[in-house]
């Protein structure tokens, strides 16, 4: 086989298909969609401040600080810079469920 024979069986493997992007896009949606929720929450740097806010609308400002099976505790500070990020207000032990959305917070 020469160079030509080569680079014409090869050809249409380097061009990408349509349905292969295709795919591979439905491939990653779905595995998002399984990825568990406590799975992201462990993404978070430690010591990065966070905001938990529950499904009945409370809101708590924070580092988390650990994960379990299906909680995740929250250490609340007062502000997020400064000597105030390092003082843990109250400790809090949410149950995931409870839990509506994490915000990261600006600069964090």
């Amino acid at each position: 086989m020469d160079d030509d024979e080569f680079w014409e069986l090869t050809a249409d493997l380097t061009t990408p298909r349509a349905e292969d992007d295709a795919a591979a896009a439905h491939a990653v949606v779905a595995a998002e969609r399984h990825r568990p929720f406590l799975d992201e929450v462990r993404r978070v740097q430690p010591g990065e401040v966070v905001s938990v806010v529950l499904l009945d609308g409370t809101a708590w400002h924070g580092r988390i600080t650990g994960v379990g099976a299906d909680w995740i505790r929250l250490d609340e500070v007062s502000d997020a810079v400064g000597a105030a990020r390092a003082r843990t207000a109250r400790v809090h032990q949410i149950r995931e469920a409870a839990v509506a959305r994490i915000v990261r917070e600006p600069g964090s």
